[in-house]
């Protein structure tokens, strides 16, 4: 859907992104996600935006187009 697109010469329209590629396809937990961060109500754009989420190396200037997300930690020793 994303190269009919492009070899139309317009931009990707709302939806046509999917969860369908082979990584998050075959990751069974959930853990690896793929969308359209430009599609502002989409899942993934609204990861990006959790407190949680950061870029690696992002200081160095490398412009990475994956986000990673903190691990949550329950130190409360119940």
């Amino acid at each position: 859907m994303i190269l009919k697109a492009k070899l139309e010469g317009r931009a990707v329209a709302k939806g046509e992104f999917n969860d369908a590629v082979a990584c998050s396809a075959a990751c069974s937990s959930g853990a690896m996600k793929f969308g359209d961060i430009n599609e502002k109500e989409s899942p993934i754009s609204k990861l990006i935006k959790d407190d949680r989420a950061y870029h690696l190396l992002d200081a160095v200037g490398t412009k990475p187009n994956v986000v990673y997300q903190v691990k949550v930690r329950n130190n409360k020793n119940s």
